[in-house]
Formats: structure tokens, sequence, C-alpha cells
């Protein structure tokens, strides 16, 4: 079973590659890669570890309910440790990071686990706002793709917002009541063994989920949301034009939304989701004539993007006093 799962993923990968890469000239790629601007490389890399210190502080927010102060170095040691051990396939990331610092700060593994949850559902409702503003700043909206893009982003947002509403809803005692008692109804049909691991993991779980937040937490919580997606992109922008591919802000933005989509699927290090979703997206945006300078910028942007985790992630390991056997450990506990 695990060989057949490596070779799916690694058919999905190479499918994904010939997606994105096929019909593009290689020697026409190389010349945009040699014109291009290294001062470009060089912001977009240092912006890339910046930005982890918001997701960090947004983390913090989640779980002030639970523990009042937790240090921003040590929320961004495992944000970016997290983010390392999503080159396993599976994104184990999410839930190493979870674990290890529910660990590391003496909380329960199921609130960890549930703050992790609430970040991406957080991600994915704020990543489709901005693409949904981003369709209606570009002027000449004729492409099919995208309008049927922007009919079906509308839809799932109406699904995230009722999953937003379901996890508001979870703050007020009686529905996080009524959450406890379904929870322990469903898992008496889970064997005695495990039935009372089981129901302390999922109410613990639900209550990492509630926000629990005052007013002026919550504010804070949907500005570091926001921020965490439109600090990056002028410096997405910027990558751009140092590719020389001629692009507007609103457009950067869309594009980048689209990215993070393709990405979301759970292959490591995002081989193959990446290339396809970025190549694909410029070419829709943009038309195919920048199709071998979307081709060198895409491979750059991803080097970049994963050398900012390794560099970052593995001196966090090292302030954590953390070594890569920790996998072994979070293996059995998953």
């Amino acid at each position: 079973m695990k060989y057949i799962k490596i070779i799916m993923i690694t058919l999905l990968v190479f499918g994904l590659l010939y997606l994105g890469f096929r019909g593009i000239s290689i020697d026409e790629a190389i010349q945009a890669l040699k014109n291009a601007s290294i001062w470009a490389i060089i912001i977009f890399f240092f912006a890339s570890i910046l930005q982890f210190f918001i997701r960090a502080y947004r983390w913090g927010l989640l779980l002030r309910p639970y523990k009042k102060r937790i240090p921003l170095m040590t929320l961004y040691n495992f944000t970016v440790i997290g983010y390392v051990l999503n080159f396993i396939p599976g994104k184990v990331g999410e839930f190493a990071k979870a674990f290890l610092l529910a660990k590391e700060e003496g909380i329960e593994k199921g609130i960890g686990m549930g703050s992790v949850f609430l970040e991406r559902i957080i991600d994915i409702l704020s990543i489709i706002l901005i693409f949904l503003v981003s369709l209606i700043l570009i002027p000449d909206l004729n492409s099919p793709f995208f309008i049927s893009l922007q009919s079906n982003a509308i839809w799932f947002l109406g699904v995230i917002c009722f999953i937003f509403l379901i996890l508001v809803l979870l703050n007020y005692s009686f529905f996080f009541n009524l959450a406890e008692k379904i929870i322990r109804l469903v898992c008496k049909m889970v064997p005695r063994k495990f039935r009372e691991t089981m129901t302390g993991f999922l109410i613990n779980f639900t209550k990492g989920i509630r926000l629990r937040l005052g007013l002026l937490d919550s504010i804070k919580l949907i500005l570091a949301s926001i921020l965490v997606w439109v600090f990056l992109i002028p410096f997405y922008w910027i990558m751009l034009k140092g590719f020389h591919i001629d692009i507007t802000l609103a457009e950067t933005t869309a594009h980048i939304s689209l990215l993070v989509a393709s990405a979301a699927i759970p292959t490591p290090g995002m081989a193959g989701t990446f290339e396809a979703g970025s190549i694909l997206s410029l070419k829709e945006i943009l038309g195919n004539a920048i199709e071998a300078k979307a081709m060198a910028y895409t491979i750059i942007l991803h080097l970049v993007i994963l050398l900012s985790q390794i560099v970052t992630g593995f001196i966090a390991f090292k302030m954590q006093g953390l070594n890569l056997s920790i996998l072994e450990k979070v293996r059995k506990e998953k």
C-alpha cells in the first residue's frame, strides 16, 4: 500500500509538471532566467521569511484563550517547522506543528490541532475574499475560465461563511454543549478501548476551533488574516516584474489566489501543483506569449519559497532543540 501511494503521488507530480511545462521553449525560458533581476529574487526571499511572523502572531491570537503568553519566537519556530515537514506527503507538517507546540507549551493536543484547523479555514476565507476583489478590479474580464472561477468562488464563499458561522456559534454555551453531546453520542460507536481517548480528543479539538476572543482580539485576528496575503502581493509583483512580466497588482492577486489553491493539493514540497497552478494562471491572465518567462519565474519562485522554508525551518529546529527524529513520534501520535 505504501509503494502504491508513492507511485500515485509520483505520477501526479509528473503529470502536473507536464501540464504546466508542455509546449514551452526551454531555450527561451533559460534566456528569461538570464535576464531576471537578482534583486527581485533577494527581496522576495526576505519577504517570504518575514510573512511567517504574521502567521505566528495570528496563531498566537487563536491560542490566547488557552494560554495568554506564548513567545512570538516560539510560535514562529513551530510555524516554519510545520512548513519544512510539509515536504513529507500528506501535509504532515500541519499536524506536527500543532503536536510539537502543544507539547512545548503544555496545551492539550486537541486544542493545538483545532487552532491549526481554524487557521486553514480562515486562510481559505481570506484568500477567496481577496480573489473576488481582484476579479472586480481586473479591467475587461473576458476569460471564460475566470468568469467560471468567479461564480464558483462566490458559491464556495457561501459554504465557507456557513462553516465560519458554525465556528462562531460554538462560542455560545448552548451550541458548544450541543456539539459535546453529539460527540459523546457518536463516540459510543467507537470500541470501548479507544472511546475515552477519542471523546476527549474530539471535545478538546472542538474547544480549539472556538474563537473565544474579545472584540479587540477578533479585530486583530481579522486584520492579521488579511495581512498574511496582502503583505505578499507587492513582493510577488516585484518578483514578476523582475522577470519582465508586465502585470498589474490586481492580476498579481488573482495569480496568487490560483497558485495558493493549486498548491493546497498535498504533494511533497508542492511539487507539480505549484508549477501547474503558477504557469497556467499566468497564461490565462496574460496569454501564451509570456509562457517562457512564466516558466522561468515559476521555477525560481518555487525554489526561493522552498529555500526560505528550509533555512528558517532548520534554524527553528536547532533553536527548539529538536531534530528530524521527532518525526517518528509524530507519526505514532497521528
